[in-house]
């Protein structure tokens, strides 16, 4: 885990040698449901498929900012992230996730994919079904009986990488350590979009400091408040 953070840490110096860092900053709601979608779906599928979530108009998009220093949006603290998820009421759930590249191995050869670092509620506020196995939720806290990890794999990356053979419940080796494949997402539904595998994120938060910004933050609005009610109340 102190290996993981300090990877973290140092991406984020290294790709954002930036005021952004240094900034306290002030939340705020994303409002346009289409730049939601287009960070979450390629474009192509939402022009020949229908939305894979339910109620897809409670999903709400948080991001932080500071219009001072011109910065419309930014990604999220993950020490803000937990206040609001402990204070604000005015959404069902709030999840959170940042994209990382990561090395897969096989036998003696190795290759770098795209994983998703997630939240435990993630799959459960975006209420979608698996095309194979299951998601992982918040009451088996991603991890099976042996203590092995559990990851979500796209429909493209069991295309070319396992040519769509059996997976579920199989071992595969993410970052040299091993996870078990527990589900498949959809096919065309990469959220975000470009992601290969999905696992916990799992990080101390005395580790990392509050100005410290690196991840995404999605919400499902309750059916009784508004996305006004809920800008006003974040911010």
């Amino acid at each position: 885990m102190r290996t993981f953070i300090r990877d973290i840490l140092y991406g984020l110096r290294i790709a954002f040698k930036n005021p952004i860092m240094l900034i306290t900053s002030t939340a705020c709601l994303g409002i346009g449901i289409g730049i939601f979608l287009l960070m979450f779906i390629p474009l192509n599928t939402l022009m020949i498929k229908p939305l894979p979530f339910t109620d897809s108009h409670e999903l709400i998009w948080v991001h932080e900012s500071h219009p001072k220093h011109n910065y419309q949006i930014m990604s999220v603290s993950y020490l803000n992230y937990l206040d609001w998820k402990s204070s604000i009421t005015c959404v069902e759930e709030l999840a959170a996730f940042m994209k990382q590249d990561i090395s897969v191995e096989r036998g003696e050869t190795s290759q770098r994919i795209v994983g998703t670092y997630v939240t435990r509620d993630f799959f459960k506020l975006l209420d979608l079904s698996p095309d194979f196995g299951q998601f992982p939720d918040s009451k088996d806290d991603w991890i099976d009986s042996d203590g092995m990890e559990k990851i979500v794999i796209s429909y493209s990356f069991w295309s070319r990488y396992f040519d769509k053979g059996p997976v579920i419940n199989e071992t595969i080796i993410l970052g040299g350590i091993s996870h078990r494949i527990v589900g498949i997402m959809p096919e065309n539904y990469e959220i975000p979009s470009g992601s290969d595998v999905w696992m916990r994120l799992r990080l101390d938060p005395q580790a990392i400091p509050r100005d410290t910004h690196f991840l995404w933050v999605i919400g499902r609005l309750r059916n009784d408040v508004s996305l006004n009610e809920a800008s006003a109340q974040i911010q």
